[in-house]
């Protein structure tokens, strides 16, 4: 029900607002794209002609939803009690926090090694 709500609002807000231009007319040709856009009296097609291209193809469906799936994916793994760690975790002394680079010198990320203890004695680290 919410998709078709939010298809039939006209809003443009949130991961499902492009649900209303994923049954457009197929793509314009370029050609008729460029044609339309060479005449300066036609500006507000150009415009829309170049917004109907834009969203053609399946990449601009998947960037649409791909918020929706990633909180779904988050509220799952938060539900299960997974978390990301915080502030209590790293004013641990034995919490190691590493640079992540590579042999050219690119930050890749900052890692988080976490201890683990068998017996009150750390036997390793995991992230």
């Amino acid at each position: 029900m919410g998709p078709l709500l939010a298809a039939r609002s006209g809003t443009a807000i949130g991961p499902l607002s492009v649900l209303p231009f994923l049954v457009l007319a197929p793509p314009p040709e370029l050609a008729a794209v460029q044609a339309t856009c060479a005449d300066p009296a036609s500006v507000d097609d150009c415009l829309s002609l170049r917004f109907r291209l834009r969203l053609s193809g399946i990449g601009p469906a998947i960037m649409s939803i791909l918020p929706a799936l990633l909180l779904l994916v988050l509220a799952d793994g938060l539900r299960r009690g997974l978390t990301l760690g915080g502030l209590d975790e790293l004013a641990d002394e034995q919490v190691r926090c590493l640079v992540a680079i590579d042999t050219d010198r690119t930050v890749h990320g900052i890692t988080s090694w976490l201890p683990m203890y068998t017996d009150g004695k750390i036997t390793g680290w995991t992230h």
